[in-house]
C-alpha cells in the first residue's frame, strides 16, 4: 500500500478559499493600469485634432466597476470620425441657408457632402497600448500565484 500525504494541505485548502478575493484585487489593479495606459496613448497625433474636444473627451469617458473598466471618447461624433461617413445631404434646419459666417461663405439650403474617410484612431491606441496591457495582466497573474503560494508556507 502506498500512502501519499500532502504537507500543509489545510493551509492550501484555506488559500484556495481566499483565491477569489486575491485574484479580484490583482485583476482589478491590472484593469485600472490598462485604462491608464490607454489614456496615456490617447494623444495628439494618434487621436485626430481639430479643436481638441475629441481628445479631451477620453478623460471624461473613464469608468470602473468590479472587474471591468471602460475608456473612450464621449463626443457624439467620435464614431463618425473613426468609421468615416458615406456621401450624404446636409440641409439647413433652423436657418434659411447653410453658411460659415467666419469665412464669409454661404452654401445654400442643401449641400451634398462627399463623406469622410475613416480615421481608425481607436485601433492605433489599442495597438500602441497592447504590449503594456499584456504586461499588466501577466504581472497580476504572477502576483496571484505568489500570494497564494506564500499563504501555504
Amino acid at each position: 500500500m502506498i500512502n501519499l500525504e500532502i504537507k500543509n494541505l489545510d493551509k492550501l485548502q484555506d488559500s484556495f478559499k481566499k483565491y477569489p478575493a486575491i485574484a479580484e484585487r490583482w485583476i482589478q489593479r491590472a484593469i485600472e493600469e490598462s485604462i491608464a495606459e490607454i489614456q496615456k496613448n490617447a494623444i495628439r497625433g494618434v487621436v485626430p485634432w481639430r479643436i481638441g474636444r475629441l481628445l479631451q473627451s477620453f478623460g471624461e469617458g473613464i469608468k470602473y466597476g468590479r472587474l471591468w473598466g471602460k475608456i473612450g471618447p464621449t463626443v457624439n461624433y467620435a464614431l463618425f470620425v473613426h468609421e468615416g461617413t458615406r456621401p450624404h445631404v446636409i440641409e439647413a434646419k433652423n436657418k434659411k441657408v447653410l453658411a460659415n459666417k467666419k469665412a464669409g461663405l454661404i452654401f445654400g439650403r442643401r449641400v451634398n457632402h462627399p463623406g469622410t474617410k475613416p480615421n481608425r484612431f481607436m485601433n492605433r491606441i489599442a495597438e500602441k497600448s497592447s504590449p503594456a496591457i499584456q504586461k499588466h495582466f501577466s504581472l497580476a497573474l504572477d502576483k496571484i500565484v505568489d500570494e497564494i503560494a506564500n499563504q501555504t508556507k
